[in-house]
């Protein structure tokens, strides 16, 4: 399980978040290979190598901030789905035996969605 939690691990699993508009994530990771380089090449033949990486204090800040927004709109979509009671993840793929009972949950969680945001602006 501890293996699960390695930075290799997490680098390996960015593949499907650069796809689902991760890239917040995606930096977040890169930021830690540098913070981590040296950890990171300890005992190799590249120990001496540079860290290729540079992020600044005032792109971690910016990066921060990004971070938060994305968040913010993973928590959104993670409850318009659990609203609509459709399975996770950001396809909207519902079974065929689903698919009409679905469309007007949809359009109320969407209709009630868009009053929700407007009014919270």
């Amino acid at each position: 399980m501890r293996a699960c939690q390695t930075l290799g691990v997490q680098i390996t699993g960015l593949i499907g978040s650069v796809f689902s508009d991760g890239r917040p994530y995606v930096q977040e990771l890169l930021m830690a290979v540098q913070d981590k380089w040296k950890q990171l090449v300890k005992d190799t033949e590249h120990q001496q190598t540079p860290c290729p990486l540079s992020y600044s204090a005032g792109t971690r800040e910016m990066h921060r901030i990004e971070r938060g927004k994305w968040d913010h709109s993973v928590e959104l979509m993670d409850n318009f789905i659990h609203e609509i009671g459709a399975c996770g993840g950001w396809d909207g793929w519902v079974s065929a035996a689903d698919y009409e009972v679905m469309k007007p949950r949809l359009r109320s969680a969407r209709d009630q969605f868009t009053e929700r945001e407007s009014s919270s602006k």
